[in-house]
């Protein structure tokens, strides 16, 4: 599979992931706003981000669902995590590889599995989500 256009695949499974989610959390909290967005730089060829925030509680910090896709020497890294507005992190997958078959290929198969992984945490994510912007933890 070429390269760019995964890439441009990405961001439609990323988006509707966080979407996803956001649904659920706000399902169960609907004192929740959720606020989504993605950006690229020469690092990163793809970074999406979701944003939870509390409205009954102007003091508190958001609550973050972050998905990278960072540059390697051999292999394009998935970096996903949850955590507060401050950086402490609350849950995390380990990293996943997708090897780069040459400049501008990538094995369309594992590239799919991989996706697929990084999408089913995020998902499922949406109960830690709702508990965190309730302080339950």
């Amino acid at each position: 599979m070429k390269l760019q256009h995964f890439l441009e695949n990405i961001t439609k499974i990323c988006e509707e992931a966080l979407k996803s989610v956001s649904a659920k959390v706000i399902s169960v909290y609907p004192e929740t706003r959720f606020r989504m967005g993605h950006s690229a730089n020469a690092a990163f060829p793809a970074r999406f981000w979701g944003s939870f925030i509390d409205l009954t509680n102007e003091n508190q910090e958001s609550v973050d669902i972050a998905i990278d896709f960072k540059w390697g020497e051999q292999a394009i890294e998935i970096i996903t995590d949850v955590a507060y507005e401050s950086g402490e992190i609350l849950s995390d997958l380990p990293i996943q590889y997708i090897p780069l078959r040459d400049t501008d290929n990538i094995e369309e198969a594992e590239a799919t599995e991989t996706v697929n992984k990084v999408t089913d945490y995020v998902c499922k994510q949406w109960d830690l989500i709702g508990r965190a912007l309730q302080k339950e933890m």
